[in-house]
């Protein structure tokens, strides 16, 4: 057999080294940078062989694009600020919900939903808001349309909310 020195291999050759190499110890978690310089189709191979093969592991996933990893984590940490620290911690089947208005005027929210997100839509203004679906606003006159939102919205969603209290809140 032909051997190629590491240092030779191509980014996603190594990456998928690394993982033989981690995953090979039969280890109990595992922690993972999703290399941002593979393209799609190799952090989606690298994706698909972390999660097949890793065993009895806990996974920590660290990506800058978590929409890849939508429907195949549990939960969701928010890093941010330029620091270490966890902004924040929330389950992925938290529900969160789009509401398209007709108009821009404010809706009659139950105070137990919170607004993670307001701004304009195609039919007036859209709402993104975490919390029971029983506590939705149902009045047809003012809601264009009323759904899950999508990962990809809930996730810019949370940075948003988060990136809004760290402006409300600066350290120091």
């Amino acid at each position: 057999p032909t051997r190629t020195p590491v240092e030779r291999l191509g980014p996603a050759q190594r990456a998928f080294l690394a993982l033989a190499l981690a995953l090979g110890t039969d280890p109990r978690l595992v922690i993972v940078d999703l290399p941002t310089s593979l393209d799609a189709s190799a952090r989606a191979g690298l994706i698909e062989a972390l999660l097949s093969e890793r065993g009895q592991a806990s996974l920590l996933i660290a990506t800058a694009r978590p929409h890849e990893l939508e429907g195949r984590c549990s939960d969701l940490l928010i890093l941010g600020g330029g620091s270490c620290s966890i902004r924040a911690a929330r389950s992925v089947a938290e529900q969160v919900w789009r509401l398209d208005l007709r108009g821009a005027a404010r809706p009659a929210l139950n105070p137990e939903l919170v607004c993670l997100q307001a701004g304009p839509g195609p039919a007036g203004a859209r709402w993104i808001v975490a919390g029971d679906e029983a506590l939705l606003p149902c009045d047809p006159a003012d809601v264009a349309s009323c759904r899950p939102a999508t990962f990809e919205e809930a996730v810019l969603a949370r940075i948003a909310e988060l990136e809004a209290l760290r402006q409300a809140n600066p350290p120091g």
